[in-house]
């Protein structure tokens, strides 16, 4: 074979341009567009003759947006030996549906100083520029909130009950590795048998709409 005369054809998605395609070095391609690829190839023997060309179709898949998410203990006791203060512990379980590293995470907080349930008008407009519907439930009723409260049962039964934790370290690192395969290997049959992350694509591509899964 005279490989240094293969032949290379990469095709882009429909409304893609070859300016898309980087060849890193050939057929090694880099590519920001997501879509269908078709890739061709032929090859050339020492006599000189040409194979046929031979064809394959490459999905890139979009780059998605990482999901910020986080719990916390709701109820904390202050620590005599501690100045009367209380240690509030903030467990991050964001997550990148496509395997991005996270390189930032911003944390923000409000404090309600007078303990009368209103945080500022800030959050209230946030909630309305997003279209986000603030709803309180009543104390002790978490009927009125069954998607966490049925998350945290699965939390604790399937991860905080059935491991030893040496330290801080272990259990956050265990923690990635739940919510990954949570998000990205359970399916879930609110989601009509999905994962997480393959409703938020389908959601993303809006094949989901009004509750309606259109295949």
């Amino acid at each position: 074979m005279v490989w240094e005369a293969t032949e290379w054809q990469i095709i882009p998605p429909a409304g893609g341009s070859a300016s898309d395609i980087k060849i890193v070095s050939s057929p090694d391609m880099k590519t920001r567009t997501a879509g269908d690829y078709k890739v061709r190839v032929r090859v050339k023997n020492s006599t000189g003759h040409y194979s046929e060309w031979y064809e394959r179709t490459l999905s890139i898949a979009p780059n998605l947006p990482p999901v910020a998410n986080f719990f916390v203990i709701a109820t904390v006791l202050r620590d005599p030996q501690n100045g009367n203060k209380a240690k509030v512990e903030l467990i991050d379980s964001s997550y990148s549906p496509d395997g991005d590293y996270i390189a930032q995470r911003i944390w923000r907080y409000k404090y309600d100083s007078n303990n009368n349930g209103s945080l500022s008008k800030e959050f209230q407009e946030f909630c309305k520029r997003l279209g986000i519907i603030h709803e309180r439930i009543p104390v002790r009723s978490p009927e009125r909130n069954p998607n966490i409260e049925r998350f945290f049962r699965t939390l604790k039964e399937e991860f905080v009950e059935i491991n030893d934790f040496i330290g801080y370290g272990s259990f956050i690192k265990g923690l990635d590795k739940f919510m990954m395969e949570y998000n990205t290997v359970r399916p879930h049959q609110s989601l009509r048998y999905m994962t997480p992350t393959k409703f938020y694509e389908e959601i993303l591509r809006n094949n989901v709409s009004r509750g309606v899964l259109v295949i």
